[in-house]
């Protein structure tokens, strides 16, 4: 067998530096391109010096060997560039390890004999390691040094036993530093295996592969930023360029060499691969759209799976973002144009959903989106194919104007409709491929199909039972009081300051009252979609526990509380007033739920009103 490999053993010390530098033997190790930045936490990082300390093996790493004594890494980035930090700066705080228990109980004892409070240990171990990490270097720092500064810090300018304490505590402290020093110096003279690929080169990216994808360590999209090609697209998005250009300033700032990476370079040329492309297009989108970042806040060097999830669904008919840049490669897909045209089906599909995602009542500060991912992700795929056909993005379908304003109807009933019914609740990554390939967004929901949605979602709602700390209203609940106010309320309700709050009108302490007067076990559901409204804030603070009713001092007159947020009528409430007893739990459950359902037809017309929806 022809090796295409050679065995060989690295000090730490010799990778730290050479990862920052050069090591003894004019070595240096640089990053290649298409690694993931650093991905350790601080727990992981403690963890791998540990076993360094132990003595533990930690595994061989992977160099490619290149010319001029240069080495390129292609497995084991973590355990390098922790290396590296912990070698190149041994007393930053973080790095130090707490000392041993005896060490500090004998500490203890020299300042204060007779008291055996543990928590003084505490502030001696604090006061030592602070004073080390004051320095660069261990060498820099003499174990009188440790003494003079933690006597200082116990106790302060107080000359009293100051020849007898310090010189104890140098008698304890001074073999312990001396330790601590020599097991530093073990560490960094700590030979680890090294194997170093020695072939060619342009095999480094299957080589990758075989490593990483059997195992969890990386994601997906880690490996594809290896395996894809390197051909690159000319971009004219300035945003996309800056994001890539980010990505790399995580490691280049640190003082790691990136491979081939000039980010002055990148910006006069304004080239990048395709997964750069996809990349730093997650990134824009995410910042320039609020209603598309649904994911957990990422760092600058991590993907935003969404770029690449939303062009696959635009121009794949089933998943196959594993060979997103052999699509983009053989097709010749202008990235450019690819670019805009997407963005225009986001600006369509933000504007037709804009009027119930922004509505006033939906949040006080930041809007909190209330759909799943690819719900929005198959809208704006669905979209972007009937304004273009991705064979010639140079202009719209012919068909586009005369369609459009159908298709914002559809896009919004749709919407509602698939976060009221829940459709996408298992995540949806298939229904979004199959709803784009289907055009399952142009047909028109017709009133039967909203009607039987409604009342299924009214029935399933009555379930949602408590007896006390009622749940908070659903996304779904949140959602269709946008619909049912939006026609309602004015462009002047929606712009001024007046905030909105989500009120029950049977309200809580009524309902939590009544249902331990009649001994009702199974609780009833309080918070259900038709005892809900909106109300301004000012009016529903006011009146705290009191329905609208018995709020003799409210600001605003009943009649336009009750025409334009609770859709009721004083005697709708007489239920709350029936003298019940102990017992009569089923008495308050039927005049509960009759008020609900009386209620909620006049919800249901709202709805249908601000959706236009017709018979």
């Amino acid at each position: 067998m022809n090796r295409k490999y050679k065995c060989e053993s690295w000090s730490l010390n010799d990778i730290a530096h050479a990862m920052k530098g050069k090591d003894s033997e004019d070595r240096k190790i640089i990053i290649p391109i298409f690694q993931r930045g650093r991905r350790w936490d601080k727990n992981k990082r403690d963890k791998f010096i540990e076993s360094l300390l132990l003595g533990y093996p930690v595994g061989t790493l992977l160099f490619a060997e290149k010319a001029d004594k240069t080495y390129s890494v292609v497995d084991g980035l973590q355990r390098s560039s922790t290396v590296c930090e912990y070698i190149l700066n041994p007393t930053l705080r973080e790095n130090l390890k707490d000392i041993e228990k005896p060490v500090l109980d004998k500490c203890r004892q020299t300042f204060f004999p007779e008291n055996e409070n543990i928590t003084i240990n505490n502030a001696i171990n604090v006061a030592i390691l602070d004073f080390i990490a004051q320095h660069k270097t261990f060498d820099e720092i003499e174990a009188g040094d440790i003494v003079d500064a933690l006597y200082e810090k116990m106790c302060g300018t107080n000359e009293n036993n100051y020849r007898t304490i310090t010189k104890q505590l140098k008698d304890i402290l001074k073999p312990w530093y001396t330790e601590y020093k020599q097991e530093f110096e073990s560490i960094k003279q700590t030979e680890i295996p090294v194997v170093v690929y020695t072939d060619n080169y342009e095999y480094l990216n299957d080589i990758f592969r075989r490593i990483n994808k059997q195992g969890e360590q990386l994601t997906d999209y880690e490996i594809f930023a290896a395996v894809w090609d390197l051909k690159q697209y000319p971009i004219s998005d300035s945003e996309i360029i800056e994001a890539v250009i980010r990505k790399y300033d995580i490691l280049a700032l640190d003082n790691y060499t990136i491979e081939e990476y000039d980010s002055n370079k990148i910006r006069q040329q304004k080239k990048l691969t395709a997964f750069e492309f996809l990349f730093g297009f997650g990134k824009t989108i995410i910042k320039k759209y609020n209603f598309l970042n649904l994911e957990k806040q990422k760092n600058d060097d991590e993907v935003t799976e969404i770029g690449f999830e939303l062009v696959d669904a635009c121009i794949n008919n089933a998943k196959n973002i594993e060979n997103l840049a052999d699509t983009i490669r053989v097709r010749n897909i202008n990235l450019n144009q690819l670019n805009r045209r997407i963005n225009e089906a986001i600006e369509f599909v933000n504007a037709t959903l804009a009027p119930i995602c922004t509505f006033r009542g939906n949040s006080r500060g930041k809007i909190k989106y209330l759909h799943p991912k690819y719900l929005i992700l198959a809208l704006i795929a669905f979209t972007f194919r009937e304004m273009y056909n991705i064979e010639d993005l140079s202009d719209k379908r012919p068909d586009w104007e005369g369609k459009k304003e159908k298709i914002r109807k559809n896009l919004l009933s749709h919407y509602i409709f698939g976060i009221v019914r829940n459709e996408w609740h298992d995540g949806g990554i298939g229904k979004m491929y199959s709803s784009v390939k289907d055009r399952a967004f142009a047909e028109e929901l017709e009133k039967n199909q909203w009607e039987s949605l409604l009342n299924g979602y009214f029935e399933n709602r009555l379930f949602n039972r408590q007896t006390k700390k009622f749940k908070t209203p659903e996304n779904a609940d949140k959602l269709l009081l946008n619909c049912i106010y939006i026609d309602i309320f004015t462009v002047l309700d929606n712009c001024s300051s007046v905030y909105f709050d989500i009120e029950h009108l049977a309200t809580k302490k009524h309902m939590e009252s009544l249902i331990s007067r009649t001994n009702c076990t199974k609780g009833l559901p309080v918070t259900h979609i038709a005892n809900l409204c909106y109300l301004p804030a000012g009016i529903n603070r006011q009146k705290k526990d009191k329905t609208i009713y018995e709020d003799v001092a409210i600001t605003m007159p009943i009649g336009e509380i009750e025409k334009k947020y609770s859709f009721t009528k004083m005697q709708d409430f007489d239920f709350i007033y029936l003298p019940y007893e102990k017992g009569d739990s089923m008495v308050l459950e039927e005049e509960y739920i009759k008020y609900l359902k009386n209620r909620f037809e006049k919800q249901k017309e709202k709805i249908y009103h601000s959706l236009r929806i017709e018979e």
